[in-house]
Protein backbone atom coordinates (compact mmCIF):
# COMPACT_ATOMS: atom_id res chain seq x y z
CA UNK A 1 0.00 0.00 0.00
CA UNK A 2 1.30 3.63 -0.80
CA UNK A 3 1.02 6.41 1.64
CA UNK A 4 0.17 9.24 -1.14
CA UNK A 5 3.53 7.81 -2.88
CA UNK A 6 5.34 8.56 0.05
CA UNK A 7 6.28 4.85 0.06
CA UNK A 8 8.81 5.06 -2.92
CA UNK A 9 11.14 7.28 -0.45
CA UNK A 10 11.99 4.11 1.63
CA UNK A 11 14.52 3.39 -0.70
CA UNK A 12 16.07 6.51 0.99
CA UNK A 13 18.65 6.45 4.46
CA UNK A 14 15.57 7.40 6.80
CA UNK A 15 17.57 7.13 9.71
CA UNK A 16 19.82 9.89 9.27
CA UNK A 17 16.77 12.23 8.99
CA UNK A 18 13.96 10.64 11.19
CA UNK A 19 16.02 8.55 13.36
CA UNK A 20 14.81 5.23 11.73
CA UNK A 21 12.15 3.89 9.40
CA UNK A 22 9.39 3.98 12.08
CA UNK A 23 9.61 7.65 13.05
CA UNK A 24 9.64 8.13 8.76
CA UNK A 25 5.97 6.40 8.85
CA UNK A 26 4.96 8.50 11.52
CA UNK A 27 5.63 11.66 10.05
CA UNK A 28 4.12 10.67 6.59
CA UNK A 29 0.73 9.51 8.49
CA UNK A 30 0.58 13.03 10.60
CA UNK A 31 1.22 14.88 7.44
CA UNK A 32 -1.02 12.97 5.46
CA UNK A 33 -3.87 13.54 8.50
CA UNK A 34 -3.34 16.92 8.22
CA UNK A 35 -3.24 17.08 4.30
CA UNK A 36 -6.82 15.66 4.54
CA UNK A 37 -8.24 17.71 6.94
CA UNK A 38 -6.91 20.74 4.69
CA UNK A 39 -8.57 19.13 1.70
CA UNK A 40 -11.94 18.27 3.67
CA UNK A 41 -12.22 22.08 4.00
CA UNK A 42 -10.67 23.12 1.09
CA UNK A 43 -11.28 21.26 -2.04
CA UNK A 44 -14.89 20.67 -3.92
CA UNK A 45 -14.58 16.63 -3.89
CA UNK A 46 -17.70 16.87 -6.39
CA UNK A 47 -15.82 18.73 -8.53
CA UNK A 48 -12.53 16.14 -9.42
CA UNK A 49 -13.16 14.01 -12.41
CA UNK A 50 -10.99 11.78 -10.59
CA UNK A 51 -11.34 9.61 -7.01
CA UNK A 52 -9.50 11.69 -4.50
CA UNK A 53 -7.64 8.20 -2.85
CA UNK A 54 -7.06 7.42 -6.15
CA UNK A 55 -5.56 11.20 -6.72
CA UNK A 56 -3.60 11.24 -3.73
CA UNK A 57 -2.16 8.47 -4.26
CA UNK A 58 -0.89 9.20 -7.82
CA UNK A 59 0.41 12.60 -7.44
CA UNK A 60 0.47 13.46 -3.75
CA UNK A 61 4.69 12.92 -3.82
CA UNK A 62 5.09 14.99 -7.33
CA UNK A 63 3.43 17.44 -5.84
CA UNK A 64 4.89 18.00 -2.70
CA UNK A 65 8.28 17.64 -4.84
CA UNK A 66 6.96 20.46 -7.06
CA UNK A 67 6.67 22.78 -4.30
CA UNK A 68 9.37 21.24 -2.10
CA UNK A 69 12.04 20.13 -4.11
CA UNK A 70 13.64 16.98 -4.91
CA UNK A 71 12.72 14.74 -1.84
CA UNK A 72 15.66 12.01 -2.01
CA UNK A 73 18.95 12.16 -0.64
CA UNK A 74 19.84 14.64 1.45
CA UNK A 75 16.60 16.87 0.67
CA UNK A 76 14.62 14.13 2.21
CA UNK A 77 14.62 16.67 5.49
CA UNK A 78 12.46 18.79 3.63
CA UNK A 79 9.68 16.59 4.24
CA UNK A 80 10.28 17.55 7.95
CA UNK A 81 9.21 21.47 7.08
CA UNK A 82 5.98 20.24 5.08
CA UNK A 83 2.51 22.31 7.20
CA UNK A 84 -0.23 23.84 6.69
CA UNK A 85 1.29 26.80 5.02
CA UNK A 86 2.13 24.19 2.32
CA UNK A 87 -0.99 22.74 1.73
CA UNK A 88 -2.39 25.11 -0.88
CA UNK A 89 0.22 24.67 -3.10
CA UNK A 90 0.18 20.88 -2.74
CA UNK A 91 -3.42 20.66 -3.28
CA UNK A 92 -3.19 23.39 -6.36
CA UNK A 93 -0.48 21.17 -7.91
CA UNK A 94 -2.50 17.68 -7.42
CA UNK A 95 -5.41 19.18 -9.18
CA UNK A 96 -3.41 20.93 -12.00
CA UNK A 97 -1.94 17.14 -12.22
CA UNK A 98 -5.79 15.73 -12.49
CA UNK A 99 -6.66 18.39 -15.32
CA UNK A 100 -3.62 17.08 -17.19
CA UNK A 101 -4.55 13.35 -17.21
Amino acid sequence: MSLYGLNSLTDCNTSDVFEGHDNFMRHCMKVAAEFETWACKNIDFDELSDVWPYLLTDNFLGAAQKVLGDLTGDNLSALLEINEGHFPAIGAAILNMQSKA
